[in-house]
């Protein structure tokens, strides 16, 4: 008998609120933790080998968790790819994407099953074993391929897919005692080594880790659990991660907590640690359901708990917060105008998708943004409001290299994009000329080579601002450039936005603590709350 594969039946997305809610709720961890978990563990955490970027990695998992809401696998996996493409080759990019869907999207839609077969197993008392059986699946898995046993057998207690061994693709589906007779009567026909409903000396084989596949041959079928120590696999992947850490010895839970115990999860609200984690029976909050207003209390907390701001780990932690969800999500379309180097295009293609995470997707409506990508004696950046266009200027005796990390980092793209859409959004410009007038109240503009403390250099004489406190609040004098032209008018554009968002993308919480104000003016334009 012709065993059915499984795409035939598990790769139709069916709408499951559920198993959506698994995806989502699993925590994102680096590769360096990821790869310290045990494999139980292992199915209810997110993670990516070679990306260790947070922001891409919650974007992933939150873009995974569409397929159970009735995305189709192809739009899913496209939309995958390109959010891992900046970080892997085209090839590595298509396979991983293939591999996360399976591995996270297809065992989300066992979330609640074990609870399920114990509440039908009168009318369906079987497990039907489903591998993937394509070019990757193990030589083990593969021979588990139509395994049918009791739903209550001691096997599923190693051998529940996907936990029963790392990076498992496979399923179980349920079914009645006149399939399991169906099946038992067709593989009469089949040697006994291909038999899948097994007689009582199969059965004894199996458990002892190991199950014939010819004359002379067989494979070893030992779960992780058997073949490194450790607690049974999940058979209910809904069990919380504290109960599952609770069975294994204390010594062995005291040994992992002080190697893991102080390790950051993210995406969740507050200072979470693994050890939080596996301890808490309740899950934290996640950061998309907060309220700005709540947002900015968990700020001042972190504050008040973290005394050095500057660490990555706190900048990570704080632009997590005001990540859009992928539904709010827009795209900027870049029209280039001059050939430019592959490597140049990282000046463009990392600036716009981190705009795109942060920039709610109506103030991107009005893409494509022309760029004129340029290589001059001295960089210098600008938006043309008559051209509408975006210049990017890069240096022709800075190696390309160090061009592209310097505009990068000091985020140039972003920076110039804020100026397109202040000139193409009257009321973002409205608002920024008002926070100008407001801040600047009763002052007069200063030359920014005049203004002292003026952190930012190289600056024209006839460049103009007002001081206000930009500099004693942590910023740059830029910040209250003041622009005035005999063809565009007073105030034809303005610096507020473009130098906010450059605070707000290099380290959201200090920015906040610095200049509350002026924080939630950008964020509150950028994203609409």
């Amino acid at each position: 008998m012709e065993i059915s594969n499984a795409s035939n039946f598990i790769l139709t997305p069916t709408p499951d609120e559920e198993a959506r809610n698994f995806i989502k709720s699993k925590p994102v961890v680096s590769r360096r933790v990821f790869d310290k978990l045990t494999p139980e563990l292992k199915c209810l955490a997110f993670t990516i080998g070679g990306i260790e970027s947070m922001d891409i990695l919650q974007r992933v998992r939150d873009e995974i968790a569409k397929l159970p809401e009735g995305k189709s696998w192809d739009d899913c996996k496209k939309d995958i790819i390109e959010a891992i493409s900046p970080y892997l080759s085209q090839k590595t990019s298509a396979t991983r994407a293939e591999m996360l869907l399976r591995m996270h999207g297809l065992s989300a839609f066992r979330v609640g099953q074990w609870e399920l077969a114990q509440e039908t197993k009168d009318s369906l008392p079987y497990f039907k074993y489903i591998a993937t059986m394509d070019s990757k699946t193990r030589k083990s898995h593969a021979a588990l391929h139509g395994l049918v046993l009791p739903v209550d057998d001691p096997f599923w207690d190693n051998h529940m897919p996907p936990g029963w061994d790392w990076g498992c693709r496979c399923q179980v589906v349920q079914i009645s005692e006149y399939e399991k007779k169906e099946q038992e009567e067709a593989e009469k026909k089949l040697p006994l080594e291909r038999r899948r409903v097994l007689n009582e000396t199969q059965k004894k084989e199996l458990r002892n880790g190991r199950l014939t596949t010819g004359p002379s041959s067989y494979v070893s079928v030992q779960s992780a659990f058997e073949r490194d120590g450790g607690p049974t696999s999940l058979k209910n992947l809904k069990m919380p991660a504290a109960d599952i850490f609770a069975r294994y010895s204390k010594k062995t839970r005291t040994d992992f907590l002080n190697k893991l115990g102080s390790e950051y999860i993210q995406g969740v609200k507050g200072t979470y640690t693994v050890q939080d984690w596996l301890n808490y029976q309740t899950s934290p909050q996640s950061l998309n359901t907060l309220t700005f207003k709540e947002k900015m209390e968990a700020f001042d907390k972190i504050i008040a708990e973290t005394p050095n701001l500057n660490t990555q780990e706190i900048i990570d932690r704080g632009r997590e917060y005001f990540i859009l969800p992928m539904a709010e999500q827009g795209e900027i379309n870049i029209d280039y105008i001059n050939k430019i180097p592959e490597e140049e295009m990282k000046i463009f293609t990392e600036g716009k998708a981190e705009l795109e995470q942060f920039v709610k997707s109506s103030l991107l409506t009005k893409s494509p943004t022309v760029v004129k990508p340029n290589r001059v004696e001295s960089p210098r950046s600008w938006y043309d409001p008559i051209g509408k266009f975006i210049k990017m200027d890069i240096s022709k005796e800075m190696p390309i290299e160090k061009a592209v990390q310097e505009i990068i980092n000091l985020k140039t793209f972003q920076h110039e994009f804020c100026h397109f859409l202040e000139d193409n959004f009257p009321e973002l410009k409205k608002v920024s000329v008002q926070f100008l007038r407001k801040r600047t109240a009763g002052e007069v503009p200063l030359p920014l080579t005049k203004i002292k403390n003026n952190p930012t250099t190289g600056y024209k004489r006839y460049e103009i601002a007002y001081k206000d406190e930009w500099i004693e609040k942590g910023g740059d004098a830029y910040s209250g450039r003041y622009y005035k032209d005999p063809t565009l008018g007073e105030y034809y554009a303005t610096e507020v936005l473009s130098m906010g968002l450059q605070r707000f993308l290099k380290n959201p919480i200090l920015f906040y603590k610095q200049d509350k104000d002026y924080f939630e003016f950008v964020v509150k334009q950028i994203q609409g709350v």
